[in-house]
């Protein structure tokens, strides 16, 4: 998992959610690719999105409950979300 871009754009305007619990940037790689950079406060927070996304964890832990089951996990690094993800931040 790459800790670094090199010649990336930021968006300076923030995706702000929960009261300002969850913040989010866009982040355009150099090679014309889109990725979401986000910042998690602890807190449990449920997300609705169009499509799946990928999920990098770079620090701290989390859990998640996909839509329909009832076991929560843990996530280790990655992990690939449906559209409806609960996650639970420590």
């Amino acid at each position: 998992m790459t800790q670094e871009w090199k010649n990336a754009t930021v968006e300076k305007a923030a995706n702000i959610f929960f009261d300002g619990r969850v913040t989010s940037r866009t982040v355009w790689l150099q090679d014309g690719s889109k990725i979401t950079l986000g910042i998690m406060l602890p807190g449990e927070y449920e997300f609705e999105t169009d499509s799946i996304e990928v999920i990098n964890v770079i620090s701290g832990e989390m859990e998640f409950l996909l839509s329909g089951e009832t076991l929560w996990r843990e996530i280790s690094g990655r992990v690939r979300s449906p559209s409806l993800l609960i996650l639970r931040s420590r």
